[in-house]
C-alpha cells in the first residue's frame, strides 16, 4: 500500500473521532490527548447548552422574555473542529503508517557504526533502508495483485 493510500486511510479512520488513526499509528499519547480534549470540548459544550435551558425556563417561568446566549455553546464546538483539524494536519505530517519504534529503529541504524567514521557508517545504513523500502514496497504489489514473482 502506498503512502498516499494509508495516508486516506488514516484521515478517513479520523473521520470517526480525533485520535482514532493515531491509534492505528500507535501513537497512543497523541491519540489520548486528541480524543479526550474533544471529548471534553463535547461536554463543556452540551453542559453550556443545558444551563441555557434551564436557566431560560425559569426565565419565562417568571414571566420575562428568555434570553439566549448561544455563543457559551458555539465556542467549545468551535474549540472542538479546531482540535479535529489539527490533528488532521498531524497525520499529514508524520510518515504515515510508520510506529514511533520503526522511526526510531531506522534513526538508530543510520547512526551505528559500520565501519569506520561518519562518512562510511551512513551509506550502507541508507542503501539498508533504501532495500527495505523497496523489498516493501514490491511485497505490496504483490499483494495487490499488480506484479507476480516467478520462481526459478
Amino acid at each position: 500500500m502506498s503512502n498516499a493510500a494509508r495516508k486516506l486511510k488514516l484521515a478517513g479512520l479520523n473521520l470517526i473521532a480525533p485520535g482514532v488513526a493515531h491509534f492505528a499509528m500507535r501513537r497512543w499519547w497523541r491519540g489520548l490527548f486528541y480524543l479526550l480534549s474533544t471529548i471534553g470540548c463535547v461536554v463543556w459544550a452540551l453542559i453550556s447548552f443545558f444551563q441555557i435551558m434551564i436557566g431560560n425556563i425559569y426565565v419565562a417561568a417568571e414571566g420575562k422574555t428568555p434570553t439566549v446566549d448561544i455563543w457559551s455553546v458555539f465556542i467549545p464546538i468551535g474549540i472542538a473542529f479546531l482540535i479535529w483539524f489539527v490533528s488532521y494536519i498531524d497525520l499529514m505530517l508524520t510518515r504515515a503508517g510508520e510506529t514511533e519504534k520503526e522511526l526510531a529503529d531506522a534513526k538508530e541504524e543510520v547512526e551505528k557504526p559500520h565501519g569506520g567514521g561518519t562518512e562510511e557508517a551512513i551509506g550502507p545504513a541508507i542503501e539498508g533502508m533504501v532495500r527495505r523500502e523497496v523489498a516493501r514496497q514490491l511485497r505490496d504489489l504483490e499483494k495487490e495483485g499488480k506484479i507476480r514473482f516467478v520462481e526459478k
